[in-house]
């Protein structure tokens, strides 16, 4: 019985570990997230929205389905952030397909 004790025990003690450091890797994301979208403040997109347009920057055009699984994300929401994206760059679109990011 006493093995028993002392084997959950050891599991309990490694699952709190990987709970708090878990919680700390959230917060740090967190706060990485929130530098990266001040920084992005003056272009207005947001830190999601940049990570979304630098998968995007290649020779051939992955579809939402592809990103979606690159990203480890559901392919409706990958959808939804394209089209937010794509209306929130529109003013800077200069040919079809194309978009630009102009500087001030």
């Amino acid at each position: 019985m006493k093995k028993v004790d002392e084997t959950s025990e050891k599991l309990l003690l490694s699952a709190r570990q990987s709970s708090l450091d878990h919680l700390m890797a959230q917060r740090g994301m967190r706060q990485l997230a929130s530098k990266l979208n001040d920084a992005l403040r003056p272009l207005d997109i947001s830190a999601a929205q940049f990570c979304l347009l630098s998968l995007l920057y290649r020779d051939d055009a992955p579809n939402a389905s592809e990103l979606a699984q690159e990203m480890q994300s559901e392919t409706a929401h990958v959808s939804s952030q394209l089209s937010v994206s794509d209306r929130s760059l529109t003013p800077y679109r200069h040919a079809p397909g194309e978009a630009t990011i102009v500087s001030t």
